[in-house]
């Protein structure tokens, strides 16, 4: 099977209206570092990804997910072994009275 797997291209779209991500760690454990609790329970109101298959890794060439008050934009690769390499923004969408949305720049690697 993972020959099989090897040999895998191709390149897609995905869309997401309306969707929540439960537990997930990587979001969580942002939320936690970042001090913000929303990401712990991610509900996204939208969210559009494009990306390829090929050479046994996942290459996110635009991925973007907004909550009614963030905004997560990354680009990068996910390796068949799970191995990630992902530059992302991470923006809050400011309330009023807020001059201007804080912005986070995260690098994310997993090499184990």
């Amino acid at each position: 099977m993972l020959k099989n797997l090897q040999r895998t291209q191709g390149e897609g779209e995905l869309t997401l209206v309306d969707g929540q991500f439960k537990q997930l760690n990587l979001f969580q454990t942002i939320g936690q570092v970042l001090q913000i609790p929303e990401l712990s329970d991610l509900r996204v109101r939208s969210g559009k990804a494009d990306f390829r298959v090929s050479e046994s890794k996942t290459y996110i060439d635009h991925l973007v997910l907004e909550t009614p008050d963030l905004k997560f934009s990354t680009q990068g690769n996910v390796r068949f072994d799970l191995k990630l390499a992902l530059q992302a923004q991470l923006r809050d969408h400011p309330q009023a009275g807020e001059s201007a949305p804080q912005h986070f720049a995260l690098e994310l690697q997993r090499t184990r």
